[in-house]
């Protein structure tokens, strides 16, 4: 048997125009059909200047794939659903969040309509810019963040509407929600 190449995370995957690279993503379900940013190799060390943890280090293992999560194609990701670059370690948090077992990312594939979301609560709203408040969800930066973990969900964790990802009803894209903490009535 030949070796198993080894992947380079630097290798460009495909060169076009801009609707080029959005079909060939479509094509390969990398997307959810809506258009993306191409995950460049200048675009995903913008991300990973703002982490201090290699390129290459596992993260995490996602389920339903078992596919493993590194800095980087978490950034491509990132890139891809129009984050900026200083999100980074927000989303890296999510994803580990994601990896948790309370989690139960696995189980998100039945035909109830689950879907992975983010809450993030504390001073860090303020820091990442998220919006709070009537319309929280589709407010950027939040969408943004949120399409993110919905492109990690289904790219690293492998879930692929009608495949496996079941869900039927819903609201098929992934969100952020952020609380605001000076208004909230618990301490």
């Amino acid at each position: 048997a030949a070796p198993i190449e080894k992947w380079d995370p630097r290798r460009i995957v495909f060169s076009g125009t801009l609707e080029e690279v959005n079909e060939h993503f479509v094509n390969l379900e990398w997307s959810e059909g809506l258009p993306i940013v191409p995950p460049t190799v200048a675009r995903i060390e913008a991300f990973l200047a703002h982490i201090d943890v290699p390129a290459d280090k596992r993260i995490a293992t996602l389920p339903s794939a078992n596919l493993v999560a590194t800095p980087w194609n978490v950034a491509a990701n990132a890139v891809m659903a129009g984050c900026k670059p200083e999100h980074m370690p927000l989303i890296l948090a999510a994803v580990e969040a994601l990896a948790d077992e309370r989690c139960s990312l696995a189980n998100i594939g039945s035909s109830s309509g689950l879907f992975a979301f983010l809450v993030v609560n504390g001073p860090v709203v303020g820091k990442f810019g998220l919006a709070t408040g009537a319309g929280l969800v589709s407010k950027s930066p939040n969408t943004a963040v949120g399409r993110a973990i919905g492109l990690i969900v289904r790219n690293i964790a492998g879930f692929r509407p009608g495949k496996t990802y079941m869900g039927t009803f819903g609201y098929p894209l992934g969100f952020t929600v952020a609380e605001n903490g000076d208004e909230s009535p618990w301490p």
